[in-house]
C-alpha cells in the first residue's frame, strides 16, 4: 500500500512448496482460466520424491470441449508462456466439476486430497 506494507492473501495452507520455494496457485489458476477451452482451474501440489510437491492443474472444461492429451500439451505450453517456469505445472488433470462449498469457492483441499492418500503431506 502506500505505507509499503506488504499484504498476503490466500490461505498458507494453499501454498505449493516445490523443492523450497513457495508457488501461490491462486496466480496460476488466474492465467489458467484465461485458456479458450479452460472453464475453471485448481491448481494443486502433489507428492514428489524429490522435490516435496510439484505442480498440478486440474482443469474443468468449458462444456462442448472435449478432454484429450493434445490438449493437455496446450495447456501446458500456454501456461509456460503465462507464468514463470518455475510455476508451470508438470501436469494436468481433467474433471467435469470442481468441488466448491456453499459460497461457490472451489475447494482446493478437497480436489488436492485424492492425490495425498496414505502420504503424509510433511514439506
Amino acid at each position: 500500500d502506500e505505507d509499503d506494507w506488504l499484504f498476503l492473501t490466500g490461505r498458507s495452507a494453499e501454498t505449493i512448496i516445490a523443492g523450497g520455494v513457495n508457488i501461490y496457485p491462486q496466480e496460476i489458476d488466474n492465467e489458467l482460466i484465461k485458456h479458450p477451452a479452460v472453464e475453471d482451474s485448481c491448481t494443486v501440489g502433489v507428492p514428489h520424491d524429490e522435490w516435496g510437491e510439484e505442480v498440478r492443474a486440474v482443469i474443468q472444461l468449458r462444456p462442448g470441449v472435449a478432454p484429450s492429451e493434445e490438449l493437455k500439451r496446450e495447456i501446458l505450453d500456454y501456461a509456460a508462456r503465462m507464468v514463470a517456469k518455475y510455476k508451470v505445472p508438470r501436469g494436468v488433470d481433467f474433471v467435469e466439476t470442481l468441488p466448491r462449498n456453499e459460497a461457490g469457492k472451489i475447494q482446493r483441499n478437497k480436489v488436492r486430497a485424492p492425490y495425498w492418500e496414505g502420504r503424509a503431506r510433511a514439506i
